[in-house]
């Protein structure tokens, strides 16, 4: 039996096993990854780019979430997707979901949530009195 194995543009393998006159071939594909966020912090709203490899290059094929909380992917393509910070995410990891082939893939790093500073605001202000 002779095996011959090809790497394609990072996307997925393809092994070809020879036996005489019969052969097989199998694919693997390989999940997203994530190998960096920018920011690694921001506000709800803000927009996040996430760097990596094996995105759909269809905005609506990613699925990515803030901890448990989904965002809107608003970009696309292998490498990079571009996702608004959602509301009620909290200091939680990135996770992307390539949809046409339901892989999964996770940030290293969590996201921190910060929020807009009130500047020159006094007690009896934020007590409204």
């Amino acid at each position: 039996m002779k095996t011959q194995q090809e790497q394609t543009d990072c996307r997925w393998f393809i092994t070809i096993h020879f036996v005489k006159d019969n052969f097989a071939v199998s694919i693997s594909i390989a999940p997203p990854k994530i190998t960096s966020i920018s920011p690694l912090s921001g506000n709800v709203g803000s927009l996040v780019s996430i760097i990596g490899s094996g995105f759909n290059t269809t905005p609506s094929l990613n699925t990515v979430y803030f901890g448990s909380v989904k965002a809107t992917v608003t970009s696309a393509s292998y490498t990079n997707l571009i996702a608004a910070v959602p509301v009620s995410s909290n200091y939680q990891k990135i996770s992307v979901t390539n949809m046409a082939f339901n892989l999964t893939g996770y940030s290293n790093l969590p996201f921190n949530i910060t929020f807009p500073v009130a500047a020159n605001l006094t007690l009896m202000q934020v007590l409204h009195i």
